[in-house]
């Protein structure tokens, strides 16, 4: 795994910036490779590393992953003969000895670059955290205008949920082993990161949208001289509140055109679910990461609605 490494030598945050974690994702290599190719390197303070491809496999065949998707499986426990699995150990030991994660990505569908942070602070044997000021703080610096945060809880309640209609109830935190990503393993190490969803893979400001996002983090954490990128108007901010698993056969959306971000009507169905329709009691609701044809056990839609996180950022 190649890594471009900085250090000033003063004392300061120990930040690293990854990409393609996901092999056919352009975001990361190509926005780090574009910020290398015109940096200065003069750091004010801290240490910065670089690695622009995390895996190498998926990335030389240009698929999401080889085995298995690498950004879920870094809780794994019982590490198998898996290609991702094989680097889980090194992604791990270069997340613990740094104190702040960039993890830039792009998307296959949809318009529009955004981010995503995680919890508040809390002390849950989920996702207990300490950096929410901090991290909120990172995440406004990256120039994104949509923001995200609550994905990890909720996912969580919701695959608790769909275990126990299984009968299975002996866990209750199963998104530890099925859903610790990049960022969600930092957190764990005693860090805060923010994801960077790019863009389209080949939309136009994808790798521009990267390159403003390192300019930023490290502008806004003193490492290097700048100015810190703008957005028209103010943050939009949500939260991912609810996230809906298969769990019959017929369940799915009952509208296949819904995108990210798409409003979604008050009062009308809009998927089935366990067999019944749903429709959502409170407007303002947007939709995130629809799929259709889940699988049974796998997620339809997850529910976004507005927060005042980002508000007095």
């Amino acid at each position: 795994m190649e890594k471009f490494e900085f250090d000033s030598g003063i004392d300061g945050p120990a930040v690293v910036i990854t990409g393609a974690v996901h092999g056919d994702e352009r975001a990361g290599p190509d926005a780090i490779g574009s910020f290398l190719e015109n940096w200065d390197r003069k750091l004010k303070k801290g240490r910065v590393t670089f690695v622009p491809v995390v895996n190498e496999a998926a990335r030389a065949q240009n698929t999401r992953f080889v085995d298995i998707d690498l950004n879920r499986c870094m809780g794994a426990k019982d590490l198998q003969d898996l290609s991702e699995h094989k680097i889980v150990p090194e992604i791990r030991e270069i997340l613990a000895s740094h104190d702040v994660l960039l993890d830039l990505h792009s998307f296959r569908k949809g318009d529009g670059a955004f981010a995503l942070l995680g919890p508040k602070n809390n002390t849950d044997g989920l996702e207990p955290f300490q950096h929410e000021i901090a991290e909120t703080a990172f995440g406004a610096s990256v120039g994104i205008k949509r923001v995200m945060h609550g994905w990890l809880g909720s996912y969580n309640r919701a695959l608790a949920e769909f275990n126990e209609s299984i009968g299975k109830t002996d866990d209750p935190y199963p998104a530890l082993e099925k859903s610790v990503g990049m960022t969600e393993y930092m957190r764990n190490a005693g860090g805060y990161a923010c994801t960077v969803e790019c863009g389209q893979h080949q939309a136009a400001d994808c790798i521009s949208n990267g390159v403003s996002a390192i300019t930023g983090a490290l502008v806004g954490l003193g490492m290097v001289d700048g100015e810190l990128p703008t957005i028209e108007g103010d943050f939009e901010c949500y939260e991912l509140y609810q996230v809906i698993i298969k769990s019959h056969e017929d369940d799915g959306l009952l509208v296949d055109e819904i995108s990210n971000f798409d409003l979604l009507p008050k009062g009308e169905p809009i998927l089935r679910v366990g067999g019944e329709l749903f429709s959502l009691d409170q407007a303002g609701v947007i939709a995130m990461f629809p799929k259709v044809g889940a699988k049974i056990g796998e997620s339809i839609i997850t529910l976004a609605r507005p927060s005042q996180r980002l508000a007095n950022v």
